[in-house]
């Protein structure tokens, strides 16, 4: 008896990206024991994933720790440093960027790509440039955020009232309170994943930008493996629709 080995064998689901595998047992022959197997998770996390993990979240808000910086810089690929906050099991909306990260990802020339619950965005290497001058040691905070009708002012309630709205969008980035103008060669920009009802397609989508006194402006969207893409300027406010605006 002390010699008996359970018979098994272990096999996972395959697949090399980020996500969780399943771990298959396959039970084989024991006739000296009753066997239960149970499957277990293989987990792969990229480095934007785990560099996530040490950032502190609080009330929707993720804050980088000095001591998280050089793991965040880790994740350099193709000239984007990303930041991953997408699988922390809890919402988070926005976050803050110390002065020390933007300034070695500027001196390091490259782009800077944070994804939160809603979506990701996306800062090319003139953005991250302009904002370490912009910030001249101080904080940047980014946001995105999904937005209800009830958190429009009256002006804008009434000018998106006639519209199939599929969905409506904060984002902003802010340097001492103050939203930071994104304009010339710079680009940030935002990439959310909306759920279009049946018989509505990705070319019927268009997004407006809408600033507090309800005027709005078509912003161009483009779409990459069911995200949708739009520029992200000194607007706080976008509105996605479904066909022509009435």
């Amino acid at each position: 008896m002390g010699k008996d080995r359970i018979d098994y064998n272990l096999s996972r689901d395959q697949g090399d990206q980020a996500g969780e595998y399943t771990i298959h047992v396959i039970v084989g022959n024991n006739p000296n024991y009753s066997v239960r197997a149970v499957n277990g998770t293989f987990t792969i996390r990229s480095l934007a994933q785990a560099a996530g993990d040490a950032v502190v979240v609080e009330n929707g808000v993720a804050s980088v720790p000095e001591e998280s910086i050089d793991a965040i810089l880790a994740t350099e690929k193709g000239g984007t440093v990303s930041l991953d906050m997408s699988v922390r099991g809890e919402e988070v909306t926005e976050i803050v960027l110390p002065a020390a990260l933007l300034d070695k990802v500027a001196e390091a020339g490259d782009a800077l790509a944070i994804t939160l619950t809603e979506g990701t965005l996306a800062l090319d290497a003139e953005t991250v440039a302009v904002l370490c001058k912009q910030a001249d040691g101080r904080e940047v905070y980014l946001k995105l955020d999904s937005v209800k009708e009830e958190d429009l002012n009256k002006a804008q309630q009434e000018a998106v009232k006639d519209m199939e709205v599929l969905a409506m969008y904060e984002a902003y980035i802010l340097v001492d309170g103050q939203r930071v103008e994104i304009s010339g060669d710079s680009k940030a920009t935002a990439a959310v994943k909306p759920e279009l009802a049946e018989g509505q397609s990705e070319s019927d989508v268009r997004v407006f930008a809408l600033n507090e006194a309800g005027e709005m402006t078509e912003v161009p969207v483009t779409w990459e493996e069911g995200e949708a893409k739009f520029d992200v300027d000194s607007f706080s406010k976008y509105v996605m629709t479904c066909g022509a605006a009435k």
